[in-house]
């Protein structure tokens, strides 16, 4: 991901004029590269969209029990698999593999979207402390009663409202000021 975004840099690519977007493990790299962006000291792009972020390799979130029940995602019952497959020998929780622990400071603005039933709810709420711990631009909008990967059906009125939510998010942290000072939680 780091590598993508170097050459688009590379070619020319204004940072102020680039969003990161990822769902699910997309949202967990696409945090992970901005945290590498930021250790390389490379220009950051304008801001990132985090959907239902899968960014905790620890697994400590409550919500995996919490909604194990409801979601479609089974976390509950698949991470002693998938975990390890992930992770290999690296350490759970280093930054780059479990994004959600790390220490945010200097990233960015993020727009973080999770369901109000998925299990990962409470990794998105971690980002979402993290970042105002670190005092950066950050927004968490839970949809209630809403499952991992419920913007897949596009007709669902909850899928029209956060992609209008993206899309004025996105629309309004490219036409402004990118400041080098930290900005409020919001």
């Amino acid at each position: 991901a780091v590598t993508a975004y170097r050459a688009l840099l590379d070619r020319g690519t204004d940072p102020h004029r680039t969003i990161l977007f990822g769902g699910s493990a997309g949202a967990g790299l696409a945090l992970a590269a901005l945290l590498e962006v930021r250790r390389l000291g490379l220009p950051p792009p304008a801001g990132a969209v985090l959907l239902w972020p899968y960014a905790d390799l620890t697994f400590s979130g409550t919500s995996i029990d919490t909604n194990g029940d409801v979601d479609m995602l089974p976390l509950r019952d698949l991470a002693h698999v998938w975990g390890p497959a992930y992770v290999g020998d690296a350490d759970p929780t280093d930054p780059l593999v479990s994004p959600a622990l790390a220490d945010l400071e200097g990233l960015p603005p993020l727009l973080i979207i999770a369901g109000g039933a998925e299990c990962l709810l409470s990794c998105a709420e971690q980002i979402a402390a993290n970042a105002d711990a670190a005092g950066i631009d950050a927004r968490l909008s839970v949809y209630p009663d809403k499952v991992h990967g419920w913007m897949l059906l596009p007709r669902l009125p909850a899928t029209v409202a956060a992609v209008d939510e993206i899309t004025t998010w996105i629309a309004d942290h490219l036409e402004r000021p990118r400041s080098d000072t930290a900005s409020s939680h919001g």
